[in-house]
This record gives structure tokens, sequence and C-alpha cells, in this order.
């Protein structure tokens, strides 16, 4: 009777918060995935992408026909067969088995083209999993996975999920409702609707705690002790993609006085799981992942080879709440820094190049009159207005080690 509540209650949850080969080199040396997408440089490539907890294949909307635009030969196949409450109810390992199956049936010669795997959130480590799980089992025989790109991948686990277990109602004390109570006037709604929102999401991340899926992503699971223990040793280029945005103020449609420190501290401690951090970076997130799980710092890796790290400093995990629009390019799944960080990656092992000679970086006086950022009515710095998402270019060519993507490298064409 639990476990069918549990499902019941799962199933509630996310429809109401969803509105290679062997022995690579080092990236930078041209590996040896490069090569052999080279050999098979007549197979258009494959590029596969797996959702976050809770989402579905529609979430890459936009990233799909980035790819498509990018690369017209490829396939860009956006899974569906684990979708909403089955990313909570089934174990990454078995949502890893559902994908693979689907994958094997939606394309034809897969083992003879190179295959890039792209996973947003919980899809990261699916797609790892998956990538492992077969190479074990396959070998050689394996079809040609070439590269991996996570997007606010949790490789060391959400916090929340541990935190959520230890509060009981009332979750939030006076300072923090006296700045969700600005909140929702500023977002002009009721006074207590924060307060609502808020406490009715920690209730459901409670209830969705018990899950499979979500156990898998509980800091200390015997998952994320698979993963830590074989990540460091993981023959495949992967580019870790993180996002840090913990100002509430992007969610405003007006400039605001406030800055809702409370609230913001009071969201911080729930994410990162501490009430004290020893150093900033700690402190750092999405609102959902804090920003050292996203790269994967505390697993010992070799980060001058294989694992490449990329920090966008103003990007959601995904639309937590929903945003102004001409805010939306904050979300970590359409931000301009993803894509291009994203394709320059794919052209980097499919080709040992991220096509820098004719993808050249605009500068200011090149664009007219359009700035690249600019404050929005809140405050917030966000895209020009008359951005569109498809004008964007990749031209960011991935570096080994920890790089944070500066302003000046947000690209208008």
């Amino acid at each position: 009777m639990f476990q069918s509540n549990i499902t019941l209650y799962i199933t509630i949850f996310f429809f109401s918060i969803i509105g290679c080969k062997r022995g690579c080199q080092r990236l930078s040396e041209a590996p040896k995935h490069a090569s052999v997408a080279k050999q098979a440089s007549m197979e258009p490539a494959v590029f596969v992408l797996f959702h976050g907890l809770g989402s579905e294949a529609s979430c890459f909307k936009h990233l799909a026909a980035q790819l498509k635009q990018a690369f017209p030969d490829a396939s860009v196949v956006a899974l569906k067969s684990v979708e909403r409450e089955q990313t909570a109810l089934l174990s990454i390992t078995e949502q890893a088995n559902e994908s693979w199956k689907e994958l094997i049936t939606s394309v034809s010669d897969l083992e003879s083209r190179p295959i890039i795997l792209i996973g947003h959130s919980q899809g990261g480590l699916r797609a790892y999993k998956m990538f492992e799980r077969y190479k074990e089992e396959y070998g050689d025989t394996l079809p040609n996975p070439i590269g991996i790109v996570t997007i606010a991948t949790p490789w060391e686990g959400a916090d929340v999920l541990n935190k959520v277990q230890e509060l009981a109602p009332p979750f939030f004390e006076a300072p923090v409702l006296d700045d969700m109570r600005k909140f929702s006037t500023s977002l002009g709604q009721d006074s207590d609707w924060a307060e609502k929102y808020f406490e009715s999401t920690l209730e459901k991340y409670q209830v969705a705690a018990f899950s499979d899926g979500c156990k898998d992503l509980t800091p200390g699971s015997d998952f994320l002790g698979w993963v830590k223990n074989t990540l460091p040793n993981a023959k495949i280029p992967i580019l870790a993609i993180g996002g840090e945005q913990s100002d509430f103020r992007i969610f405003l449609p007006q400039k605001s006085k406030d800055n809702f420190k409370a609230l913001r501290k009071a969201w911080t401690e729930l994410i990162t799981g501490k009430t004290h951090h020893s150093n900033k970076k700690e402190k750092k997130h999405d609102m959902v992942v804090r920003l050292s799980s996203q790269l994967a710092w505390n697993i010992p890796l070799d980060r001058n080879s294989n694992f490449t790290e990329v920090s966008i400093p103003d990007a959601l995990h995904d639309e937590i709440l929903p945003l102004p629009p001409i805010s939306q390019s904050k979300n970590i799944l359409v931000h301009p820094v993803m894509i291009q960080e994203v394709i320059a990656f794919s052209n980097q092992v499919l080709y040992g190049t991220s096509n820098q000679a004719t993808n050249k970086r605009k500068r200011a006086e090149e664009i007219g009159d359009k700035p690249l950022k600019q404050k929005d009515s809140a405050g917030c710095m966000i895209m020009h207005p008359d951005w569109e998402p498809t004008s964007y270019i990749p031209i960011v060519q991935p570096k080994p080690g920890v790089r944070i993507v500066p302003e000046s490298e947000y690209v208008l064409y």
C-alpha cells in the first residue's frame, strides 16, 4: 500500500512541476576517438539526448534544432522510453537499460556511426551508466560512443534529497517568510504564494526521495559510489557543463529594491546541504544542484585529460519558476553558452577541431548597436531582447581543466 501511494504521489509530483572506443588520448591532442570518427567520416553522427528527472524528450527541442543546424547529416535522437514519473520509479541502471533498447531500435547502422551522448541533470548519469554498462558487456563490439556531454548533472548527488528528510513543517522562519511575502507581491501574487509554493515543493521532494531513481541521486548511494569509482578511469572524452544562478530577482518582471538575502541563504542551505561553507565555491548552485557536484569537484579526476569542465555563471538548472520572456535564456537548456560549448566539443571529438576558422568571434562593433548583455527591469544581466536562439554559433574550443565562460564570450551572430 505504501509503495502504491509513493507511485501515485510521484506521478502527481512530476506532472505538477514539469510545466568508444577504448584507449582515448588527451582531448587537446586530437584523441583516438577523433580518428575513429574520421575513418567513418562518410557515416553521419548520432546525437543521443537524455532528459532529466521528471522531464521528457521535448525539453531538448531547442538543443536538437541547434544540433541539426550545426550537423545537417546527423541523427538527433531524444529518448522517450523513460519519461516523467518513470525517471523516479526506475533506478538509473534500469533507465539506462530501457534507453539502450530504445536506441538500438531507433537508429539504423548504429554500430558504424560515431555517437555522442548528451544528458541533462539525471540524464547525464543515465547516459554515463549506459555507456559503461554496455562497454563492459560488449567491449569492442559496442557501437562507437566518442564523447559524453553532461549538463547540470549531479555527479556527486543532489544534496536536497538528504536535506528535505531532516525538515518538518514549518519549513521556514520569520526572516525567510518576510522575503517570501515580498517576493510574492513582486511577482503580482498573493503575499503567501511563495510560502505555499516552496512548502509544497519540499513536501513533494520528501515523497519522491523514497523512489529508486531519486535514491540513486542521494549523496552516499551505492550508485554514486560506483560513479566515483569508475569515472576516473572512463575511457571517453567527457564535457561537464555546470550552471550557477541563485539570485531570485531573475524571476521578477520588474526591478526590485530587495535582494531577498534571507530567502537566498535558506535556499542555498537546502540545495547544498550545508549551513556553513568552508569556501565560497561550495555555496554556488543552479537552484537545484550545487556547482561542485555538477563539475565533480570532489571526485579525483585527471582534469588535464578526458574530463573537461565549463561553468556558466548565470544559468539556472531549468525553469524552476516561470521566467519573464526576456530572461528565458537563463535556463541552461537554452543558454547560448551551453549551445556553443556542446557544438564545439562535438566538432572536437568528431573532427579534431572546434571549427573556429569559420566560426570567428564577433566583436561588439561587428554587431552594430546590439549589446550582448544588458540589465533587465529586475536589475539582472540578460541577453539582448532581440536575441534568437538559432542566432548563436559555436566559437569556444574546449580546453582541459576548469574554465568559467566570461560574458565577453557570449556571441551574437
